[in-house]
Protein backbone atom coordinates (compact mmCIF):
# COMPACT_ATOMS: atom_id res chain seq x y z
CA UNK A 1 0.00 0.00 0.00
CA UNK A 2 1.50 3.58 -1.02
CA UNK A 3 0.72 6.33 1.30
CA UNK A 4 0.59 9.99 1.41
CA UNK A 5 2.25 12.34 4.70
CA UNK A 6 -0.97 14.02 5.77
CA UNK A 7 1.35 16.73 7.96
CA UNK A 8 3.90 17.23 10.22
CA UNK A 9 3.69 17.91 14.05
CA UNK A 10 5.70 19.55 16.04
CA UNK A 11 4.95 19.09 19.77
CA UNK A 12 6.36 20.78 23.20
CA UNK A 13 5.76 19.58 26.76
CA UNK A 14 4.74 22.50 28.82
CA UNK A 15 5.34 21.92 32.45
CA UNK A 16 2.19 22.30 34.62
CA UNK A 17 -0.32 22.50 31.57
CA UNK A 18 -3.56 20.75 32.76
CA UNK A 19 -4.49 17.62 30.89
CA UNK A 20 -6.40 18.45 27.61
CA UNK A 21 -8.84 15.61 27.01
CA UNK A 22 -10.26 14.86 30.44
CA UNK A 23 -10.82 10.86 29.93
CA UNK A 24 -8.72 8.35 30.75
CA UNK A 25 -5.50 7.07 28.44
CA UNK A 26 -5.87 3.89 26.36
CA UNK A 27 -2.20 3.00 28.57
CA UNK A 28 -0.35 3.49 31.38
CA UNK A 29 -0.12 6.90 33.21
CA UNK A 30 -0.35 10.14 32.17
CA UNK A 31 2.52 11.91 32.26
CA UNK A 32 2.10 15.36 30.74
CA UNK A 33 0.65 17.37 27.82
CA UNK A 34 1.73 20.68 25.75
CA UNK A 35 0.97 22.18 22.08
CA UNK A 36 2.30 22.17 18.94
CA UNK A 37 1.71 23.03 15.54
CA UNK A 38 0.58 20.60 12.49
CA UNK A 39 1.25 21.64 8.76
CA UNK A 40 0.44 20.35 5.86
CA UNK A 41 -1.36 21.31 2.66
CA UNK A 42 -5.18 19.50 3.82
CA UNK A 43 -4.49 19.98 7.81
CA UNK A 44 -2.47 22.89 9.65
CA UNK A 45 -3.13 24.55 12.69
CA UNK A 46 -2.13 24.45 16.14
CA UNK A 47 -2.85 20.98 18.86
CA UNK A 48 -2.89 20.67 22.56
CA UNK A 49 -2.13 17.18 23.91
CA UNK A 50 -2.02 14.60 26.73
CA UNK A 51 0.67 11.74 26.98
CA UNK A 52 -0.11 8.35 28.69
CA UNK A 53 2.69 5.54 28.79
CA UNK A 54 3.40 1.89 30.40
CA UNK A 55 6.49 2.34 31.32
CA UNK A 56 9.24 -0.64 31.08
CA UNK A 57 12.78 -0.99 30.11
CA UNK A 58 13.45 -0.78 26.55
CA UNK A 59 10.09 -0.56 24.48
CA UNK A 60 7.12 1.95 26.15
CA UNK A 61 3.87 1.55 25.27
CA UNK A 62 2.79 5.14 24.53
CA UNK A 63 -1.41 7.06 23.74
CA UNK A 64 -0.45 10.33 22.55
CA UNK A 65 -3.36 11.86 22.34
CA UNK A 66 -4.99 15.63 21.79
CA UNK A 67 -7.03 18.70 20.13
CA UNK A 68 -6.40 19.78 16.52
CA UNK A 69 -7.79 23.22 16.17
CA UNK A 70 -7.24 23.81 12.10
CA UNK A 71 -6.33 27.46 11.10
CA UNK A 72 -9.98 27.86 9.73
CA UNK A 73 -11.95 26.91 13.04
CA UNK A 74 -12.06 23.04 12.90
CA UNK A 75 -11.88 21.17 16.14
CA UNK A 76 -9.92 17.37 15.45
CA UNK A 77 -9.54 15.27 17.88
CA UNK A 78 -7.11 12.74 17.47
CA UNK A 79 -5.91 9.38 19.33
CA UNK A 80 -2.66 7.63 18.94
CA UNK A 81 -1.77 4.29 20.22
CA UNK A 82 2.18 2.54 19.98
CA UNK A 83 5.44 2.48 20.84
CA UNK A 84 8.88 4.49 22.07
CA UNK A 85 11.91 2.80 21.99
CA UNK A 86 14.66 4.36 24.86
CA UNK A 87 17.80 4.89 22.89
CA UNK A 88 20.45 2.01 24.03
CA UNK A 89 23.27 4.29 23.88
CA UNK A 90 23.71 6.24 27.65
CA UNK A 91 24.42 9.73 25.66
CA UNK A 92 21.57 9.31 23.18
CA UNK A 93 18.51 10.92 24.05
CA UNK A 94 16.30 10.64 21.15
CA UNK A 95 13.51 8.51 21.46
CA UNK A 96 11.63 6.47 18.41
CA UNK A 97 8.23 6.90 18.08
CA UNK A 98 5.84 4.42 15.54
CA UNK A 99 2.02 4.30 16.32
CA UNK A 100 -1.58 3.89 14.98
CA UNK A 101 -3.52 7.32 14.97
CA UNK A 102 -6.94 8.03 14.42
CA UNK A 103 -9.55 11.17 14.09
CA UNK A 104 -12.78 12.25 14.91
CA UNK A 105 -14.68 15.14 14.04
CA UNK A 106 -18.17 16.87 13.76
CA UNK A 107 -16.73 19.46 11.36
CA UNK A 108 -18.23 18.11 7.91
CA UNK A 109 -14.68 20.21 5.82
CA UNK A 110 -13.00 17.66 7.64
CA UNK A 111 -15.95 14.38 8.13
CA UNK A 112 -12.93 12.50 5.86
CA UNK A 113 -10.83 11.84 8.40
CA UNK A 114 -13.18 9.82 10.87
CA UNK A 115 -12.81 7.13 8.44
CA UNK A 116 -9.02 6.97 8.22
CA UNK A 117 -6.49 5.30 10.43
CA UNK A 118 -3.13 6.30 9.76
CA UNK A 119 0.60 5.96 10.90
CA UNK A 120 2.61 8.30 13.09
CA UNK A 121 6.33 8.12 12.96
CA UNK A 122 8.87 10.17 14.43
CA UNK A 123 10.78 11.24 17.54
CA UNK A 124 11.25 12.53 21.13
CA UNK A 125 13.93 14.07 21.87
CA UNK A 126 14.89 13.72 26.24
CA UNK A 127 16.51 16.80 26.47
CA UNK A 128 14.31 18.97 25.01
CA UNK A 129 11.23 17.68 25.62
CA UNK A 130 10.25 18.15 21.83
CA UNK A 131 8.64 16.16 19.34
CA UNK A 132 8.86 15.76 15.90
CA UNK A 133 6.57 13.38 13.94
CA UNK A 134 4.69 12.92 10.10
CA UNK A 135 1.41 11.38 9.69
CA UNK A 136 0.71 9.06 7.02
CA UNK A 137 -2.81 7.86 5.23
CA UNK A 138 -3.03 5.18 2.65
CA UNK A 139 -2.36 6.76 -0.75
CA UNK A 140 -5.60 6.73 -2.12
CA UNK A 141 -7.83 8.60 0.89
Amino acid sequence: MNQQQLFSIELSYEKGKQQVLDTPGRTGEYLGSGVGTISGEKVAGSVQWDLFEKVEEIVCESNLRGLIETDDGAIIQFDTLGFFRRPTQPDNHIWINASAVTFHTDDPRYAWLNELTGSWQGTFDMASYQHSYQIFIPGDA
